[in-house]
């Protein structure tokens, strides 16, 4: 809240002493800043992007929104399969909306966003994830030494921002994107080597998914995890007192931010305790082997799955 008042200030701002006033005329004249937070409501819940563009990391809203009619009501999902996305045929000038499946007529359409989560949906939208919640988490990654030459990569695979801001969803397995970053961030102390591993274990075809470091950089990657996760779940609870003060006799019907807050913390929880886990198994050799070896054996049904799935075998690879 206190970033969208900041932001819309900052843009009314702007729009009054712009060109000494020159843009203000040009939107009509007399620019409320009551306006302007109409607008920034209305550019978050229903502007459209292109996802083509290099510049879009996922996270933040990108510099170029466009507003496509046909798409305007559309339900949104975080899901690539689910939905369709936009793209831009410079050479004809215009927005095509690509599906990732043919569709039958009267099917709902759904927009891919990857900035969806639960708190994004109740602001925005007016409504909250049912299932599958997700949520956006800053990460406090400064305590990691760094080697400068490491950031080119880190930069590569969204993970050399700080703080790390990161989408996670709720599920039954650890966040693929959030245990890779993790896992980068303990080699980052060394640049050669972390370029080194990237190489060789071939994270450039299967990211986000990473298979497990040396028994020592794995147990640093899920301590690092079980801090930044600390920290984001303590800054959480310092606000539930006050929620809890002011809104506490009301039904959640009523005060839908204490049901985000409530999937938010679960979403932190049930993560911390997977990293706590992997830290305990990396704590002793073999028990960290045993691990290692099963991991690499799901690894490998995977792409048995997947080859199969290119021969007729769709099940293998769908289980």
């Amino acid at each position: 809240q206190a970033a969208a008042v900041n932001r819309t200030s900052e843009a009314h701002a702007f729009i009054r002493s712009a060109g000494g006033g020159s843009l203000e005329s040009d939107l009509g004249g007399s620019v409320g800043l009551d306006e302007v937070r109409w607008a920034y409501l209305v550019l978050h819940a229903q502007g459209q992007w292109v996802d083509d563009e290099s510049s879009d990391d996922g996270v933040g809203l990108p510099s170029q929104v466009v507003f496509l009619w046909p798409l305007f009501l559309a339900r949104r999902t975080p899901e690539w399969r689910h939905g369709v996305s936009v793209r831009h045929d410079p050479e004809r000038g215009l927005y095509e909306v690509v599906a990732p499946k043919a569709m039958r007529p009267g099917e709902e359409v759904l927009f891919v966003d990857r900035r969806l989560s639960d708190a994004s949906a109740l602001c925005f939208q007016g409504s909250w994830l049912s299932k599958r919640h997700r949520t956006r988490l800053d990460l406090d990654v400064s305590s990691m030494p760094r080697d400068p030459q490491s950031q080119p990569v880190l930069k590569q695979y969204g993970c050399g921002a700080q703080p790390l801001r990161l989408y996670i969803q709720d599920g039954k397995s650890v966040d693929q994107r959030f245990l890779g970053c993790m896992r980068l961030l303990a080699l980052a102390a060394n640049a050669t080597k972390l370029r080194s591993e990237v190489a060789r274990r071939g994270w450039a075809q299967t990211w986000p998914e990473t298979d497990m470091l040396s028994r020592i950089p794995e147990a640093t990657a899920a301590e690092l995890a079980i801090t930044v996760l600390q920290q984001a779940l303590s800054r959480i609870s310092a606000s539930g007192p006050a929620i809890r003060q002011r809104f506490g006799a009301d039904a959640v019907a009523a005060r839908p931010t204490v049901k985000v807050r409530e999937a938010e913390t679960m979403i932190i929880i049930g993560l911390m305790k997977s990293m706590k886990e992997l830290r305990f198994l990396s704590s002793n050799e073999q028990t960290f082997d045993t691990l290692r070896d099963a991991a690499s054996k799901q690894t490998a049904q995977r792409g048995a799955g997947a080859f199969g799935a290119g021969h007729g075998g769709a099940a293998a690879a769908r289980g």
